[in-house]
């Protein structure tokens, strides 16, 4: 044996471990927990909804009920697993146990899902597909692992995580064919998210059309777990919903043109549209329309397919236009469509590898390629949501909130739309725009006319004693609190932009806080706004 023979068959080797290691499902989950680990220790961010939870939990083991405002009974979080689990953090004598909860919780969460993942591909993709099995079966799993904003909104205190793993919980046991407890998970999908009632029915729909006595009794269970909790949270609220579901609608009434509606679902772009050049927007969007209307017409269509996974795919895309259609669209709402297409893609492929190989290589390929384009974006993700959390959570809002805790009476009322840090530092009845814990300022928003509707809306029904508005929402509300008996401004926060790439990573839109005071309290401008 020569040496360029033994230098080949090492080459071989070594190529052979690389792609063991890459199609195998331990490389792709150790990845996934580093990105998240990381993201925990490094940038450290809390999303402003996260703190609503956190007051709820706070309030409640502090003997309050399950309150935001001690004192009112308003239904202001969007799931109820999550508060739950909020709340058992709120048990441990430690700063942010809430918090901490959350981040562990999701970090078995995305154990689960990515074992359930797993399997959902492992038994869709036919083995006739030869080379390129290996590489189809973990390509959802590289994506849920280097996602940016996955990671993002999973670690910083939001239910993302535990939407994830309900849908492919739900996936997973619907390509099975398992119907035992189908009704039960199905109730519990929607007390994670309410809009996971889509997953939920899709699941219920596939065990009907196999078993329908059976699928019936699911449905009775899965009813009846709903009662159980929906129920009493109904007499204890005295509304059968969330009140987070009426104010976003009566709040955020904007209207969508077909570019909103493909940003809504550009799920493989981790950056928002106003961080994309304009020059590539339309591309990009015409990009997405055609490779999600691919994807989802080959596994819609696919024969080989299991039913329960049929159904899954119709449930993608209910999903994607429902993402499409709403006005409150928010970015966290995006990983469980991301999850949903990846595996979908998978599938795709494999169909398309089966008659035409060298097209679904290519595919394939690019996919990889997206997968590779997160994980060098993963650390730009960190960058900016450190220099968010330090600028704007804490610089900002939570100085904002602090002033406020140091500043005002006990008993006085404050009106913001960032209701979760700045509620959270400064401890006062907080009253809300769009009114997610403010009934009084849906009733008022709902008198207007939509078009006008706006944060200025509700001050001069409500009359709170102070304001805490963005520089830009200041011009904004001056003849509503001119209505309202007037407002003099008494402190400001604002983040000064750091040089070079990091000033682009700051959140322009909530660099400048300043707080307003009712004239009727009295006081004048003070010195010495806060500048971090």
């Amino acid at each position: 044996m020569n040496a360029l023979t033994v230098s080949g068959d090492r080459a071989a080797s070594k190529r052979s471990f690389l792609a063991d290691l890459m199609t195998g499902w331990r490389a792709s989950l150790v990845v996934g927990l580093v990105c998240r680990i990381g993201y925990w220790l490094v940038a450290g961010m809390v999303w402003d909804d996260a703190r609503i939870f956190q007051r709820y939990a706070e309030n409640l083991v502090a003997g309050h009920g399950l309150v935001y405002n001690p004192g009112e009974s308003v239904w202001g979080f969007s799931s109820v697993i999550w508060q739950m689990i909020m709340a058992i953090g709120a048990l441990f004598p430690v700063t942010d146990g809430p918090i901490h909860a959350a981040r562990l919780v999701a970090l078995v969460a995305y154990v689960a899902t990515h074992f359930h993942m797993a399997a959902i591909v492992d038994r869709e993709v036919s083995q006739d597909c030869q080379r390129l099995t290996p590489w189809l079966r973990v390509l959802p799993l590289w994506l849920l692992a280097v996602e940016p904003r996955t990671v993002s909104f999973s670690m910083s205190g939001m239910e993302t995580s535990i939407t994830l793993l309900a849908i492919a919980w739900i996936w997973n046991r619907a390509s099975r064919g398992a119907l035992g407890g189908a009704g039960v998970l199905a109730a519990a999908a929607v007390l994670v998210r309410p809009e996971l009632a889509i997953w939920g029915a899709a699941l219920l729909a596939s065990c009907l059309a196999v078993k329908p006595r059976i699928a019936v009794k699911e449905v009775g269970w899965g009813a009846l777990l709903l009662g159980a909790v929906v129920l009493p949270l109904s007499l204890y609220y005295g509304f059968w919903l969330p009140h987070t579901v009426s104010a976003k609608m009566a709040g955020y009434q904007v209207a969508l043109d077909w570019a909103a509606r493909m940003d809504a679902i550009s799920i493989l772009t981790p950056l928002n549209p106003d961080q994309i050049p304009s020059a590539l927007k339309l591309p990009i969007r015409l990009t997405h329309a055609l490779l999600l209307a691919a994807i989802v017409s080959a596994t819609l269509f696919s024969r080989t397919l299991t039913l329960g996974s049929r159904a899954m795919a119709d449930a993608t895309l209910i999903h994607l236009a429902y993402l499409s259609s709403t006005p409150s669209f928010f970015g966290w709402y995006r990983p469980p469509a991301t999850l949903a297409v990846g595996i979908l893609a998978a599938l795709a492929l494999a169909r398309l590898s089966l008659h035409q190989p060298r097209v679904a290589a290519l595919a394939l390929a690019g996919g990889y390629g997206v997968a590779a384009a997160f994980a060098l974006l993963m650390p730009v993700f960190l960058l900016r949501d450190r220099v968010n959390h330090l600028a704007i959570e804490q610089g900002v809002r939570g100085a904002a909130g602090r002033w406020l805790a140091v500043n005002s009476a006990p008993d006085a009322t404050v009106y913001t739309e960032s209701l979760g840090a700045i509620g959270h530092q400064s401890r006062r009845r907080m009253l809300d725009y769009p009114g997610l814990v403010t009934p009084q300022a849906v009733r008022a928003l709902k008198d207007t006319v939509p078009a006008q509707r706006d944060i200025a809306t509700a001050i001069p029904m409500l009359k709170p004693d102070y304001l805490v508005l963005r520089a830009h929402e200041v011009d904004q509300c001056r003849s509503a609190m001119a209505r309202a008996g007037g407002y003099v401004e008494v402190a400001s926060f604002t983040a000064e932009p750091p040089g070079g790439m990091l000033g682009r990573l700051l959140r322009n839109g909530d660099r400048d806080y300043r707080i307003l005071r009712a004239v009727r309290l009295g006081g004048v401008r003070e010195v010495g706004g806060g500048r971090p």
